[in-house]
C-alpha cells in the first residue's frame, strides 16, 4: 500500500497526472471497505479532475472534484502521510473555479509535509513508477524498461546504482525524459550484449569445435595419384593469450585482457610433408 501510495504521489508531483492513478488503482481494487479504499478512491478523482481540467475539459473537471470530496472527507486526517483535509481544500476551490489551473500551480500533493519525487522512492516505488511511464506514454519500448528494471533490481542488493538512478530520473525528469530513455537503452544493450557474449563462449564451443572436425574431416580436392585422407587430432592444452603460435603453420590468438585460455590443438595431415595445425578459443 505505501509503495504504490508513494509511487504514484511521485508520479504527480512529476506533472504525470493521469499516470498518477496507476499505482492506487492496481492497489485499490484488491481492497476491502474502509479508510484505505476510500483514501485511494478519493486521490484517483482527485488527480483525474486536475488531468481534465489541465485538457479544458471544465464540467468533467467539476464532476469529479465534488465525487472525490465525497470519498476523503470521510478519511481521518493526517493519514497515511498524507494531510486529507489539504486535499479537499483544492478539490473546493477546484470544483468552484477549474479554470483556475491555468492561471496559478497545480495544487501539490504532499507526503508528509513535502513533495515526494522518485529520489524519496524505495526501489519498489521507483520501479512501479518508471513502469508506469513506460506503459503511458508511446515512444519508449516496455521491455527495455522492464530489463534495466530487473538490473535495479539487481543493483539494490549490491554496490552499484546505475540503473536506479537512470530510472529514478526518467520518473523525474519530465522534460528530458526521452534524453534519459535513450541512456537507459543503451545501458540495457551495453550490459544485456556483455552477458550474451559470456554466455556464447559456454553455450557454442563444443558445437563449434565440432563443425570445424567435421569440416576438416571430409575429403580434400586434390590431384590425381595424391592421398584423399586427412588425419585429425585433437588435444587439449592450457596457455597464456600472450603465446603466439608460429605464424607458418597456425592460428593466431588474439589478446584476452590476461585471462587463461583453454585451446583445442586439431592437427590436420593431408599428405607427406604437409601439416596443418589450428588452435581454437574453447573457454575464457
Amino acid at each position: 500500500m505505501d509503495d504504490a501510495l508513494r509511487a504514484g504521489i511521485a508520479l504527480y508531483t512529476a506533472g504525470d497526472y493521469h499516470a498518477a492513478h496507476e499505482p492506487w488503482e492496481t492497489v485499490w481494487l484488491e481492497l476491502p471497505a474502509g479508510d484505505d479504499n476510500q483514501l485511494l478512491q478519493g486521490l484517483i478523482q482527485f488527480t483525474a479532475a486536475v488531468y481534465h481540467a489541465r485538457q479544458r475539459n471544465w464540467d468533467g473537471a467539476v464532476g469529479l472534484a465534488e465525487r472525490a470530496q465525497s470519498y476523503l472527507t470521510a478519511v481521518p486526517t493526517p493519514y497515511r502521510g498524507i494531510d486529507v483535509d489539504s486535499v479537499v481544500a483544492a478539490l473546493r476551490v477546484l470544483e468552484a473555479d477549474p479554470e483556475r489551473v491555468e492561471r496559478e500551480a497545480i495544487p501539490p500533493l504532499h507526503y508528509r509535509g513535502r513533495e515526494l519525487t522518485a529520489a524519496d522512492l524505495e526501489i519498489k516505488g521507483i520501479t512501479t513508477a518508471a513502469s508506469v511511464v513506460a506503459t503511458e506514454y508511446e515512444g519508449y519500448d516496455s521491455e527495455v524498461v522492464e530489463t534495466a528494471i530487473d538490473y535495479a533490481r539487481e543493483e539494490a542488493t549490491g554496490s552499484e546504482a546505475q540503473f536506479i538512478r537512470l530510472l529514478t530520473s526518467f520518473v523525474d525528469d519530465r522534460d528530458h525524459r526521452g534524453i534519459v530513455y535513450n541512456r537507459l537503452r543503451q545501458n540495457v544493450e551495453r550490459r544485456q550484449a556483455k552477458r550474451d557474449d559470456v554466455a556464447g563462449l559456454f553455450d557454442s564451443s563444443v558445437a563449434s569445435k565440432r563443425a570445424i572436425i567435421e569440416t576438416l574431416d571430409r575429403p580434400p580436392e586434390v590431384d590425381a595419384g595424391q592421398p584423399r585422407f586427412c588425419g585429425v587430432s585433437v588435444d587439449t592444452a592450457s596457455s597464456r593469450p600472450e603465446e603466439q603460435f608460429d605464424r607458418r603453420n597456425s592460428a593466431k590468438i588474439g589478446e584476452n585482457g590476461g585471462k587463461s585460455t583453454q585451446l583445442t590443438a586439431i592437427r590436420v595431415d593431408c599428405r607427406p610433408g604437409l601439416s596443418v595445425d589450428l588452435a581454437m578459443d574453447n573457454t575464457q
